[in-house]
């Protein structure tokens, strides 16, 4: 992250980020609202056709770029008005579990990946450390496996590089499972070794990629769809 990223908060460093990405494209697209082409030539009719047609082109660049960052402006006025998980559209069971858990108003990455993942689309998150792109992917597991008919298969596989962050991972997943209000539970298993019989009978299993292949044909996973 670098340590001009120190003390930021999450709105600021996007901010940041957003304007080195506008400022490149620009540079990439050799936009210039100040263009004086047309004086250098005596008029706009009087370029020759191949300065005519690349200016055209540039012009349309910069007013789709424009474009954009008016979609992005609304979205990001959008973003700013969901203020509570509730607002997001969590249900009031998970809604009151995080709360209890000490999470009341949604990060933007939360806010951004709840409806695409929720919508059952493939979903790239990337975020600033510590904006909680970890809650941004449980809360909507945890809401479909409240959801789910029958929770006793494994509905959600979490892969991660390193044996710590997949303790890590479970402990925050295992926190917020013990606030939700549940007859039968939401079990996670963390998978760091051998054996692994417990995780077939938990609804969330975490692991790393080199026990993933050797789990695959263990569990059980007719409902996986996280």
């Amino acid at each position: 992250d670098g340590e001009e990223g120190l003390g930021m908060s999450e709105e600021e460093w996007e901010a940041n980020v957003q304007e080195s990405l506008d400022e490149e494209e620009e540079r990439e697209l050799g936009v210039d609202d100040d263009d004086d082409s047309d004086e250098e030539w005596g008029g706009y009719d009087e370029m020759p056709d191949w300065l005519r047609e690349a200016n055209e082109k540039k012009r349309a660049q910069a007013e789709a770029k424009r474009q954009r960052r008016k979609e992005r402006d609304k979205r990001t006025e959008e973003l700013a008005a969901l203020r509570t998980f509730e607002d997001l559209g969590v249900s009031k069971p998970l809604c009151k579990g995080l709360q209890k858990a000490g999470f009341v108003e949604p990060t933007r990455i939360q806010k951004e990946a709840w409806p695409s993942i929720m919508g059952g689309n493939d979903t790239v998150l990337t975020a600033q450390t510590g904006t909680g792109k970890t809650l941004a992917y449980l809360a909507p597991i945890l809401e479909w496996i409240l959801q789910a008919r029958d929770p006793a298969a494994v509905r959600a596989l979490v892969i991660v590089p390193t044996r710590e962050l997949a303790v890590q991972v479970t402990h925050m997943a295992v926190d917020l499972t013990r606030t939700l209000r549940r007859k039968k539970g939401v079990w996670v298993w963390c998978v760091t070794e051998k054996p692994w019989a417990g995780c077939t009978q938990s609804q969330i299993v975490v692991a790393t990629p080199v026990l993933v292949r050797e789990l695959w044909d263990t569990i059980s996973y007719p409902d996986l769809s996280l």
